[in-house]
């Protein structure tokens, strides 16, 4: 397994997001080892990942593990992200990601 990278645009683009912003509604999607979740201690933050994605950290593993085009969800999202996840949907993925 290798390890998990932040990248510095990528946390300066999210930080500028939830600016002044407290207890927002976060997805990450293909959120893998959750290199982000901790810039969002003030919020709500779930990160979704396939059901077969054995490279995650078993130590904190994602709340939601689902194929994204069956991703059910309660509440709205203020913000949803992904890093690099997105490039491997499929059509039934683009579908559910434009109407969540």
């Amino acid at each position: 397994m290798g390890k998990s990278i932040a990248y510095k645009e990528i946390n300066n683009l999210l930080l500028n997001e939830i600016k002044g912003k407290e207890n927002l509604n976060i997805l990450e999607i293909g959120c893998g080892g959750k290199v982000y979740k901790d810039l969002f201690l003030n919020h709500n933050y779930q990160g979704l990942d396939m059901e077969n994605s054995t490279w995650t950290l078993e130590k904190d593993p994602p709340e939601i593990l689902t194929k994204f085009s069956n991703f059910t969800y309660q509440n709205n999202f203020d913000l949803i992200f992904g890093v690099t996840a997105i490039s491997m949907f499929d059509d039934n993925d683009l579908t559910t990601l434009i109407r969540v």
